[in-house]
């Protein structure tokens, strides 16, 4: 038998035994009896702070065996009314608000004035049944020993009434569940009372301890404010005998204030702006402790604020300037690659050489102009879809093939390696520079763009340059319907494609793609019927020879990781050839480097 663990609102924890069919309202009230917690006052939640429905079995909450939940105070009062609508099998319903602490007896007593009949005696032989969350509750006692609250209904539910002939081995079994769910709630009634005793003398405690610490609180602040009190009077007494005996009081400003901060010993504090050297302002590393000082370096004990203020506004300035540069220079699509192929060649840019790079690069990106893509041919043709007879003549698939043999888990292991570099290896590139990147590839690989049209049965195939805007679309069919006035809508797989002036990559339309033509104010046929007057008809074989020869000027996409290579294939600086001492070495280790794979017995001594 699987069961749940329940946390309680005290941080204690209890093991629920379930099975499938079980209510999840149940294991809230065992829950409860089992940590002295009144079942009217919680809910269930997950602990991805998931609210449970309490009306589902175990079996279709989705929960997993062994899982963990949560208990939370339940936010609508006890005596809240839910919305009933009870179905008769002729297919009749009646609304009632009622409350969820009745049970469902009582509820069928409320329905009866609303249908004019017994709905709780039995009637020809047959017993009422109460059929909710394809669970029946058949017979007058179990009908009284369960409540909508113990059903875990709240809101509005649906609840259908019918009449079911029970035996009486059906009743003594029905009767023998009851007996027995009784008994365990006595049993665990005495578990209930041990436990809500300890709750209760728990949050006395608890009550003690927060007022004990607000008065201690309260004397302790009261005492400090005294002392204060104390103090000022003291001040002030002794301000006003130097006032009397002629002297001038001693005042504490804020002059003199600073000055005793700057009296205190400079090791103690450092601020990498204001205590900057004043022989080199890029001294400073990043990566230098913020509190680290040197005792060797010579400094001035009292130095001069406006010295450092001028150094650091100065070298805040240079870092804006650059970052500055570095900032525009991703942002211009006609500059060389420059800081990408050094972190990934070296893993990171020295500060001193992305000031180069950044000194080479133009401060500002050009402006480019729109450049207007001529249309092209669109060679439009409608023809009927075949339908793919390949499903009906297909022989029935052989067990083998869904077996994972020796080439599947080949598969399966280059691509999570491939996965793996993916993530270990990706250089920190802004979002939009790869986008642009990736665009760009697209752009010079995908040339050629075919759109096809679903309309009812048949498909309208058009041809674009991937450039073009995607407007253009919208303007085609507009231009061959009589009512120039209609909207039309493209669909994409339940998703609306918003024709405008983005190309046909931006909307990742290239190289080819089949939407769904809709109007709003012309119908499917009268659309279907006017493109057939104004485009030539074909077969879908003569259009797809049409699409392959249009899409043969595309090459394959790959898409920009920006990965960095990894430390054994990085540039790594060739040795001087200077030194003629070394060529032996050199010449040697070469050699050695070659004979590593080969066997122990073919190397040389």
């Amino acid at each position: 038998m699987s069961g749940v663990t329940v946390i309680l609102p005290n941080a204690r924890r209890v093991q629920v035994k379930t099975t499938p069919s079980t209510l999840l309202s149940h294991i809230l009230s065992e829950a409860c009896l089992l940590g002295g917690f009144e079942v009217s006052a919680f809910d269930l939640q997950t602990q991805s702070r998931k609210k449970i429905d309490l009306s589902l079995s175990f079996r279709l909450s989705g929960l997993p065996n062994n899982a963990t939940l949560e208990m939370i105070p339940k936010l609508t009062a006890n005596n809240a009314q839910v919305e009933i609508a009870l179905q008769f099998p002729s297919g009749t319903r009646q609304i009632q608000q009622i409350a969820a602490s009745s049970s469902l007896f009582e509820m069928l007593t409320l329905f009866e004035k609303e249908f004019g009949e017994n709905l709780t005696g039995e009637v020809e032989g047959q017993s009422p049944c109460v059929v909710y969350m394809n669970r029946q509750y058949s017979g007058e006692l179990e009908l009284q020993s369960n409540t909508l609250s113990s059903l875990g209904i709240s809101g509005k539910v649906l609840i259908r009434f019918i009449r079911t002939t029970l035996t009486e081995e059906q009743k003594e079994r029905i009767r023998g569940k009851i007996e027995e769910e009784q008994k365990k709630k006595q049993a665990l009634a005495v578990q209930f009372e041990k436990a809500k005793l300890e709750n209760e003398e728990r949050e006395r405690i608890q009550r003690e301890m927060e007022e004990r610490f607000a008065r201690e609180l309260a004397e302790k602040e009261a005492v400090e404010e005294a002392k204060r009190k104390e103090e000022e009077e003291k001040w002030r007494r002794e301000r006003e005998a130097q006032i009397a005996n002629g002297q001038e009081p001693m005042e504490v400003d804020g002059a003199n204030h600073s000055n005793l901060q700057q009296s205190m010993p400079m090791h103690g504090r450092r601020d990498m702006l204001s205590d900057m050297p004043m022989s080199d302002p890029n001294a400073w590393s990043f990566d230098a402790p913020v509190f680290s000082f040197n005792p060797n370096q010579s400094r001035p004990i009292a130095p001069d604020p406006n010295a450092f203020n001028s150094a650091s506004d100065e070298h805040i300035s240079q870092l804006n300037r650059l970052l500055e540069q570095v900032d525009n220079s991703l942002q211009n699509p006609n500059s060389l690659d420059n800081l990408v192929d050094i972190v990934a060649n070296q893993g990171r840019i020295p500060l001193s050489q992305l000031a180069q790079i950044a000194e080479a690069l133009p401060a500002e990106p050009e402006s480019s102009h729109p450049v207007v893509i001529e249309p092209c041919d669109r060679k439009a043709i409608i023809f009927a879809k075949e339908k793919d007879g390949a499903f009906e003549s297909a022989e029935p698939v052989p067990d083998e093939f869904f077996e994972v043999k020796m080439e599947d888990l080949k598969s399966i292991q280059k691509d999570l390696r491939e996965d793996v570099r993916q993530q270990t290896q990706r250089a920190l590139l802004p979002k939009a520079f790869v986008q642009n990147k990736n665009r760009q590839l697209k752009m010079a690989a995908y040339k050629n763009t075919v759109i096809r049209l679903a309309v009812g049965e048949h498909v309208l195939q058009l041809l674009f340059d991937s450039a073009e805007p995607t407007s253009r679309l919208l303007d085609f069919v507009k231009s061959h319907v009589s009512n120039r006035q209609a909207k039309f809508s493209f669909k994409l797989a339940h998703i609306k494609i918003e024709t405008s002036e983005k190309n046909f990559i931006e909307l990742d339309l290239a190289p080819k793609a089949t939407l769904v033509l809709k109007s709003i104010d012309i119908g499917s046929e009268i659309v279907l019927n006017e493109l057939r007057e104004r485009i030539n008809s074909s077969t879908q074989t003569e259009a797809d020879q049409l699409s392959t020869e249009w899409l043969a000027v595309n090459t394959p996409f790959r898409p920009f990781t920006g990965l960095v290579l990894p430390e054994e294939s990085r540039q790594i600086k060739r040795p001087s050839t200077t030194d003629d001492g070394n060529d032996d070495k050199r010449h040697r280790s070469a050699h050695e480097t070659q004979n590593t794979n080969l066997p122990k017995w073919f190397k040389r001594q």
